[in-house]
């Protein structure tokens, strides 16, 4: 009898262990890239106290910095995918998400789209200055609340969304989508970004 409840509290322990999904995929696809607790798959730049955790967030908040992810569940040189993230701004924000891109021990990255973060953006912006931003500033959502960024990559076609509405699409080129990672940015000491349920779907 002893052996029979000493398996069945084991059944018991793995079916609850099991329902926390260690795996970061989830039935969709999806993967999580940030578990809300520390910066594991992450690698900070020029200068590291401008990410913090607070509260299960990860915070965009000092003087100039990039967050790469250099994890192991999706790799370093990805294509095609979607990305989302809930972010929330506050007045003076300036962040923004790199894609295609590769680490840079300091300044801004070199390689690869920057599609801006904050209230009233709607651009991406090429790593080394180009852009393809859209003059029309309209105003998608508000400082301090939560929206979701969704960004989709596919076919060297970039698709931006907010709060699922499209809000930019362009056409590149093969030599300008050429895979690479993903990074995060802290652009001064007035900008204050929050992020949390990052995750991406390769496609």
């Amino acid at each position: 009898m002893k052996i029979l409840r000493i398996l069945g509290l084991v059944g018991v322990i793995w079916v609850s262990l099991s329902g926390f999904g260690f795996n970061n995929e989830d039935e969709e696809g999806w993967i999580s890239l940030f578990d809300g607790t520390s910066l594991e798959g992450w690698t900070v730049n020029e200068n590291p106290r401008a990410f913090q955790i607070f509260g299960g967030m990860l915070v965009s908040h000092g003087p100039r910095a990039h967050l790469f992810y250099d994890g192991n569940e999706i790799g370093q040189d990805l294509k095609d995918f979607e990305l989302k993230a809930d972010i929330m701004t506050f007045p003076k924000a300036s962040s923004g998400i790199f894609i295609h891109t590769e680490y840079t021990d300091k300044g801004y990255p070199e390689k690869g789209y920057e599609i801006h973060v904050n209230e009233a953006s709607k651009c991406i912006n090429r790593a080394n200055g180009k852009s393809h931003e859209d003059k029309t500033r309209n105003t998608f959502v508000k400082d301090m609340q939560w929206f979701t960024q969704h960004i989709i990559v596919k076919d060297n076609t970039v698709t931006i969304k907010i709060n699922d509405e499209v809000v930019n699409k362009y056409e590149l080129s093969d030599e300008e989508l050429n895979g690479g990672t993903i990074a995060l940015q802290a652009h001064d000491m007035q900008s204050r970004v929050y992020f949390k349920n990052i995750k991406i779907k390769p496609l």
